[in-house]
C-alpha cells in the first residue's frame, strides 16, 4: 500500500509478449542493463539482462527457443552468454538499454514489464539508444 492509502496496480505482460520481459525485469540487479531489442528469429521484441560482460535471458535460463533453433549453448544456462557471442548469434536491432532506475520508473509509469517506447514490432534498422 502506498503512503496515500492506495494500492499500486500489478505489473502485466502485454498480449503477445512472452516471459522474457517479466523475467528480465524481475532479475535485474542495480548495476545491470535491461535490454529491449528486436531479434530476427522472433516475431516481436525480446528482453534480456547484461551483467558483467554476459547476457542473461529467460530462454537460456529455461533452455527454450535457442536450443530448438540449434543456436543455444547449454553451458550458458547459469553463467550467461558472452555479450559478443550473443550479439553475433542473434543480430539484435533497435536496441534500447535501461538502467535499473530507468526500468523501474518506466514499469511504474506504464504498468508493464515492457516493452516500452514503442518496441512492439521488429524494425529492420539498427537504432541503438540508451535510456535511463
Amino acid at each position: 500500500m502506498r503512503s496515500n492509502g492506495t494500492t499500486p496496480k500489478p505489473l502485466r505482460t502485454p498480449p503477445g509478449m512472452g516471459q522474457c520481459f517479466q523475467w528480465a525485469w524481475q532479475n535485474l540487479l542495480i548495476d545491470d542493463a535491461l535490454v529491449h531489442a528486436s531479434i530476427s528469429q522472433l516475431r516481436g521484441p525480446h528482453a534480456w539482462i547484461e551483467r558483467n560482460g554476459r547476457v542473461f535471458d529467460w530462454q537460456t535460463n529455461v533452455l527454450h527457443w535457442y536450443f530448438s533453433k540449434g543456436l543455444g549453448q547449454e553451458n550458458y544456462q547459469n553463467v550467461g552468454w558472452p555479450i559478443d557471442e550473443f550479439y553475433a548469434a542473434f543480430s539484435p536491432t533497435n536496441i534500447v538499454k535501461y538502467t535499473f532506475t530507468g526500468a523501474h520508473t518506466l514499469a511504474a509509469r506504464e504498468w508493464t514489464y515492457g516493452p516500452w517506447n514503442g518496441l512492439w514490432t521488429c524494425p529492420s534498422t539498427n537504432n541503438p539508444t540508451n535510456r535511463s
